[in-house]
C-alpha cells in the first residue's frame, strides 16, 4: 500500500490528520514550513520526534543516552527544537550537553536554524550558553547574516551583543550602482 505524503505550509490551515508546525503534532507524514524546512516522520529516531513537538518528559527520558543523535538530514534534536521554538526542549537539550555547534546538511547550527525561524527565546538560551556565532553555513551566512535577511531586529541586537563580527562577509556578490 502506498503512503501519501501531505505538505502542509506555514499559514496555511492544518487539515485532520496533518503535521502543523505550530502545533508540533507528528500525526500526519510531513511537516514543511513556508520556507522549504522539511521533516518526515519516518526519517525521525524517538528523541528527534519528541524534540520537534515539543514533549519534555520525552526528552528527558531519552537525552540520557545521547542527546545530539543525528538524523538523515545532520541535524540533531537541537535544530529541530529550535525550529519550533521549544524553549524548554532547548534548555533540557542544553542542560544535557547537546552538541550546539553541529551544522546539518547545509551547514546551520540549531542557533542559525532559531534565528532563521526568528525563535527569540530559543536564540536567547543558545546564547548564554555561549554556541560559536560566527559559524558560517555553505553560502558564507552566519547568524548575523541570517538575522539581516529576516528583518528581526531583537535577534540583531541579541547577536550584536553577543558579539557577531559585523564585517564579515559571505559568498553573496552585490553589484554596485
Amino acid at each position: 500500500m502506498k503512503k501519501l505524503w501531505k505538505k502542509v505550509r506555514k499559514g496555511s490551515p492544518a487539515r485532520s490528520g496533518d503535521a502543523s508546525p505550530k502545533s508540533g503534532s507528528l500525526r500526519g507524514s510531513v511537516a514543511s514550513l513556508n520556507i522549504g524546512y522539511e521533516v518526515k516522520e519516518k526519517d525521525l529516531g524517538k528523541l528527534h520526534k519528541a524534540a520537534w513537538t515539543g514533549d519534555l518528559n520525552k526528552v528527558k527520558q531519552l537525552a540520557k543516552k545521547d542527546p545530539s543523535p543525528l538524523d538523515k538530514e545532520n541535524r540533531t534534536p537541537l535544530h529541530l527544537a529550535c525550529v519550533q521554538g521549544n524553549e524548554h526542549v532547548v534548555q533540557e537539550l542544553l542542560e544535557w550537553k547537546a552538541k550546539a555547534n553541529i551544522g546539518d546538511n547545509q551547514c546551520r547550527t540549531p542557533l542559525m536554524r532559531a534565528v532563521e525561524f526568528q525563535q527569540e527565546g530559543c536564540v536567547h538560551l543558545l546564547l548564554s550558553y555561549r554556541v560559536d556565532i560566527e559559524t558560517v553555513d555553505t553560502q558564507g551566512n552566519t547568524s548575523l547574516h541570517i538575522a539581516v535577511q529576516g528583518d528581526s531586529l531583537n535577534i540583531i541586537n541579541m547577536l550584536i551583543k553577543s558579539g557577531a563580527s559585523l564585517d564579515r562577509k559571505n559568498k553573496v556578490r552585490y553589484i554596485q550602482r
